[in-house]
């Protein structure tokens, strides 16, 4: 549906692409959602190294504070650290017609 707003759920070891996808959203005033489930590993390289018996090695980083990256590009940000903070959360930015990015733990 033209102009409703929709969600990119990356993890956050997939958010770094569409984070330059933001800026175009923010210029386009794209009511768009990016949802980074940020835990700061690769997790799903993380469960197939060890599937294969691997000890996991190379998926573990420190992200950068994605709502203030949001922010800088000119969208709204907002860092949901709770589960019962998510529908509240949810509902105050989805009134706001402009590019957001949530960052969840």
């Amino acid at each position: 549906m033209l102009g409703a707003p929709y969600a990119l759920p990356p993890g956050s070891d997939g958010a770094r692409g569409p984070l330059g996808d933001l800026l175009t959203q923010v210029e386009r005033r794209a009511p768009v959602v990016q949802i980074i489930l940020n835990n700061g590993s690769l997790d799903f390289v993380n469960i197939e190294q060890q599937e294969a018996g691997i000890i996991p090695f190379g998926v573990e980083f420190k992200n950068p504070n994605f709502v203030k990256v949001a922010e800088a590009m000119g969208a709204k940000g907002i860092r949901i650290e709770e589960p019962g903070d998510v529908r509240d959360g949810l509902l105050k930015r989805l009134r706001t017609r402009a590019a957001r990015l949530w960052s969840m733990r």
